[in-house]
């Protein structure tokens, strides 16, 4: 906009810096797209005066993504081709709560008594819950664009509609107050776009935090007599953003098993081999510790995200019962998973769940259980029969099954069926 860069140089630049976000990440470029929009609009809107340097800014930027779309076209092909489809999202809320602007969670450091009451209503997880200002920014992110005047003050209207447009975005399609639903979101609308049906409204909440900032420094850069309570106020705001300096926030405390952390995992699994490592996925470390082998076996399942590919939707419920879920067969489908998967061998590592314990005893009833160190391994013979056998124990209820989630890229079979 001031000219400090060529126009060829800006198209390279620009059109680098979209191949390298597309790179790693559809959903920060499709929202990071979206935002780009608004505030193109809103700088038209509120500045007139660099209309025509808004303009030609446009045509490069549109001339970087042309060449960015040419740099990545095999990517685009294979992401947007009618027989693609992207992971499952889960059924984890993605949505922010307006109330969460104004209250922190437990991340951050200082928190008003009542706070985590009412933080116990937001959706999502607390790795997502990240709408807070807190008071005294969002006072400066008011008061910038009514204490200042001219292309200063125009700019910080400009902040102030583009953060109020990402956080209402942000609330998704079920706008929420302290977890209560009271109207329907604009994201009903832009959910519907391609690369935006599956981005997490909640994450929008960045943006906001980057107008935010930028208000804070316009705020702060404005000459006058009362600059002390304008510092005064945005180290305020600086102190309640804080972060929580408990390490139990940021830091997890890792098993170290014996059996994987000493030479005995060489005696009992084989190199190349398939193995059932328990604790299962997301629940455990299994994988952890399979890198801590030097990938000595390969591993059925794991934590890469909430996705399922096309051929194991058939065994969408025996993945499942490892998250707790009762197979309607006694468990006869999941000794058929892991037969038809060639797995050779299951260790129940540290940590194991008593229900995947069960779930074992049950389906693998006529395997040998060795005890090794802290694990507990079962070796599958090569002939084990796919039905199961007489002695298996009937399991005991678990948890219900739940439908599964919209937006995965098959046909579950009915519970019933598994």
């Amino acid at each position: 906009m001031q000219g400090d860069v060529g126009r060829r140089s800006y198209v390279a630049i620009a059109a680098v810096m979209l191949v390298a976000q597309l790179s790693f990440s559809t959903e920060i470029t499709a929202t990071l797209t979206l935002v780009a929009a608004i505030v193109f609009a809103l700088t038209f809107l509120l500045l007139p005066d660099v209309r025509r340097r808004l303009r030609e800014l446009v045509a490069c930027t549109a001339l970087a993504y042309g060449l960015a779309g040419i740099l990545t076209l095999p990517y685009l092909i294979h992401a947007f081709a009618r027989d693609t489809t992207p992971p499952a999202r889960g059924v984890i809320p993605a949505s922010a709560d307006l109330a969460n602007v104004v209250v922190p969670t437990k991340t951050t450091w200082l928190r008003p008594p009542g706070s985590a009451t009412i933080a116990h209503h937001f959706a999502s997880n607390g790795a997502e819950q990240g709408a807070y200002l807190g008071i005294p920014l969002l006072l400066i992110l008011v008061l910038a664009p009514v204490r200042m005047r001219g292309r200063r003050g125009r700019g910080a209207w400009l902040l102030l509609l583009a953060a109020a447009a990402s956080t209402l975005l942000a609330l998704g399609p079920r706008m929420r107050v302290d977890g209560n639903e009271i109207t329907r979101g604009f994201w009903i609308w832009i959910e519907r776009l391609p690369a935006l049906n599956d981005a997490l409204p909640i994450r929008l909440d960045m943006y906001t935090a980057l107008f935010a900032a930028l208000s804070a420094a316009l705020w702060l850069s404005r000459p006058g007599r009362d600059r002390t309570w304008r510092f005064g106020l945005s180290a305020l705001a600086l102190v309640l953003l804080l972060p929580n300096p408990s390490s139990a926030r940021w830091s997890s405390s890792v098993p170290q098993s014996s059996f994987f952390s000493t030479a005995a995992y060489r005696s009992h699994l084989r190199p190349e081999e398939t193995a059932l490592v328990l604790p299962y996925g997301p629940s455990g470390w299994s994988m952890l510790w399979q890198a801590e082998t030097h990938f000595r076996f390969t591993m059925i399942g794991g934590w890469v995200g909430r996705s399922i590919t096309k051929p194991e939707c058939r065994w969408y419920w025996s993945y499942r019962a490892l998250a707790g879920v009762s197979p309607p067969d006694n468990g006869a489908a999941f000794r058929r998973f892991l037969l038809q998967h060639h797995v050779s061998v299951v260790v129940e590592g540290p940590g194991t769940q008593a229900w995947a314990r069960r779930l074992l005893a049950t389906s693998l009833a006529d395997v040998h259980a060795e005890r090794v160190g802290d694990a507990t391994v079962l070796r599958i013979p090569p002939d084990l029969a796919a039905a199961l056998p007489k002695n298996a124990r009937p399991l005991r209820p678990a948890s219900r099954p739940q439908a599964p989630p919209a937006g995965l890229p098959c046909t579950v079979p009915p519970y019933s069926q598994s």
